[in-house]
């Protein structure tokens, strides 16, 4: 069930591939998600005019277990909304509603394949934060792709040295057939979790039914863009 609940924001960085993050804290109240969920975002009102409104849909960052704050993750753009996240001060007020989403972990043993490009890394960083938090023994591959660098690559390295049954391969550029099917193991047992925009994850799912992946070990998160 989804919950609203008002938070004061108390971080914002800048990070590789132009994506901005943004935390936020918990003051008493907590709003319960999965790993892999998203959130509604709505700012009290913008500085700068947006067709789309004051309110925007985000993958979250951080892990269920973090009960302090919660993080969410976008790239940076021109348009009204992100130009006044952007201009908000430390300790401004903003509202979250949530969760939605069926982007999340399994309840069975299986390997989890995660495959993405860009800004769809965010819902698979919280899921493999969550796995290692809570020790589960679900062999994790993550396959991973920036246009020039890559985004979130000293968390993943730092969740692999944790985590013994996570590893993960990247590359610069798109993702293409000969560096997906040569980082791909245990094909017939895994679930495929893909997230990426429109054309990232059609193509990769194309790739996955060639190779008889049946279509049910198949999850897909597709950003179209805010």
């Amino acid at each position: 069930m989804a919950s609203t609940l008002d938070v004061p924001i108390v971080q914002k960085q800048r990070l590789e591939e132009d994506i901005v993050e943004i935390t936020c804290r918990f003051d008493g109240s907590t709003l319960p998600f999965k790993a892999g969920q998203h959130i509604r975002v709505s700012l009290p009102s913008l500085y700068f005019s947006d067709d789309k409104g004051k309110t925007r849909t985000f993958n979250i960052l951080s892990s269920p277990n973090n009960t302090e704050y919660i993080s969410f993750a976008f790239v940076n753009s021109d348009s009204g909304f992100k130009k006044t996240i952007n201009q908000l001060k430390i300790n401004s007020m903003i509202n979250l509603q949530g969760p939605f989403g069926m982007f999340t972990l399994p309840e069975n043993n299986k390997d989890i394949i995660f495959i993405s490009e860009g800004i769809g890394i965010v819902p698979c960083i919280s899921m493999i934060l969550y796995a290692t938090e809570e020790l589960f023994s679900n062999k994790i591959t993550m396959i991973y792709s920036g246009n020039k660098k890559i985004p979130y690559h000293n968390d993943l390295q730092t969740l692999k040295d944790t985590n013994k049954n996570f590893t993960f391969h990247t590359k610069t550029g798109t993702l293409d057939k000969d560096f997906v099917n040569k980082n791909i193991s245990n094909v017939n047992d895994s679930l495929f979790y893909i997230s990426g925009n429109t054309k990232t994850t059609s193509s990769i799912k194309q790739i996955l039914l060639q190779k008889n992946i049946p279509i049910s070990n198949i999850k897909i998160e597709e950003f179209a863009g805010y």
